[in-house]
Formats: C-alpha cells, structure tokens, sequence
C-alpha cells in the first residue's frame, strides 16, 4: 500500500510540474497580447490625430480658396457652357404600297392530300 501511495505523490508531482510549464507559457503570451493591444492603441490614437490634423487643414485650405475670386469665375465660366447642339427631328414615313385589287376568283372544289410522310392518307374534300 505505502508503494502506491509514493507512485500516487510521484504522478501528482510530474503532473504539477507540467501544468506549471504550461500555466507559464500561458502568462507569456498573454503578457505579448496585452503589449501588442496597447501598441495597437498608441498606433491608433496617432493615427486619429494625424487624420484630424488632415481634416482642419482641408478645412482651411477649401476655406481660402472659396475666398478667391479667381476660383469663383472658373465656377461660374464652367456653370456657362454652351449646351450641346441638337439635331432638328426628322419626320419618317412609311412607303405607301400599293396593292392590286383583289381578283375574282373561281371557286373550285378543294382537294388535298397532307403529304407522303402524313399519317393521313385520305385526300381532304370540302
């Protein structure tokens, strides 16, 4: 019994060691994670400032150039163009057939056969 109960403490211990390794690791990389995030975030927050920084000076410089006149007679020169030329409509009309008067015709007994391939082998009479 006491030989089972040293393997038993020997297996809690190997096994206590390597959850420890592995808790570690854990920690590691949580730690790299966490540093990554805030540089992410000082990256970030830079990155709205340069934007905002980008934003007021568009901001100013639409500001200065609406204040020019010189821009403001382009516009005005560009909102002036000629329409394009339109072609006048043209009217079509159709051709007039003429056809002949229709002719009299005898009437004559109808008699037909369908064809050679027809089921039908009977000449139709009317």
């Amino acid at each position: 019994m006491e030989p089972l109960i040293v393997l038993l403490i020997l297996v809690l211990v190997i096994r206590w060691l390597m959850l420890r390794g592995r808790f570690s690791d854990l920690e590691r990389q949580i730690k790299e994670l966490a540093s990554a995030r805030d540089e992410n975030l000082s990256l970030r927050a830079n990155l709205v400032q340069r934007v905002f920084a980008l934003e007021q000076e568009r901001k100013k410089s639409m500001a200065v150039l609406g204040q020019t006149p010189a821009r403001a007679a382009v516009a005005k020169e560009l909102v002036r163009e000629a329409p394009a030329p339109v072609a006048p409509a043209v009217e079509i009309t159709p051709p007039s057939i003429a056809s002949p008067p229709p002719a009299a015709t005898p009437a004559a007994r109808a008699s037909s056969s369908i064809g050679p391939d027809s089921r039908v082998s009977m000449p139709i009479r009317t």
